[in-house]
């Protein structure tokens, strides 16, 4: 199944070495669909992030519309919690 690999510790031929479940997450954890809120969350704070770049480089005007976009994606992360409940 696996191809032979050195490692530091000797030969290893294939990946029983690991615990089932952590296998088992690895082969089909790949194809997971990543919960919506989440990916709202990571895209909220990438937003957050290039508006405290903005801010810094000093554009205020940009630093303010950025902010608005994330306080957007915020809410939409509000609205799907209250909803789930």
């Amino acid at each position: 199944m696996f191809a032979k690999h050195t490692a530091a510790f000797g030969v290893v031929d294939s990946i029983d070495f690991l615990p089932y479940n952590y296998s088992q997450k690895l082969m089909f954890g790949l194809f997971k669909k990543k919960d919506e809120t989440a990916l709202l969350q990571k895209k909220y704070e990438q937003l957050m992030q290039e508006a405290r770049d903005i801010q810094r480089a000093g554009d205020m005007r940009a630093f303010a519309l950025k902010t608005a976009e994330a306080e957007k994606v915020m809410d939409e992360i509000v609205a799907k919690k209250k909803k789930a409940e």
